[in-house]
């Protein structure tokens, strides 16, 4: 199964929110539906960039890895270099 961290971005707040799922469409759905309480305030949400992993493990553990303050400063930049 592939499964996929993903970086979703509010314009209207300039926020980022980091996840791991192994459906993405769904899970970029239910975050733009209300139903996740983490980022229900800050729709709509659009998806910046997505990695895709072999395991949940690998998915889980960058996920974390984005989460750290000093690496979400390097992972701004590498959307910003991207776009």
């Amino acid at each position: 199964m592939i499964y996929y961290e993903y970086v979703l971005y509010s314009k209207t707040y300039d926020r980022l929110y980091i996840g791991q799922t192994n459906n993405i469409e769904d899970r970029i759905k239910r975050h733009n539906s209300g139903y996740e309480p983490a980022t229900k305030v800050y729709r709509p949400w659009v998806i910046l960039i997505s990695f895709k992993y072999e395991s949940r493990e690998d998915a889980v553990k960058m996920e974390k890895y984005w989460k750290q303050s000093n690496n979400r400063r390097k992972l701004r930049q590498l959307i910003k270099d991207k776009g």
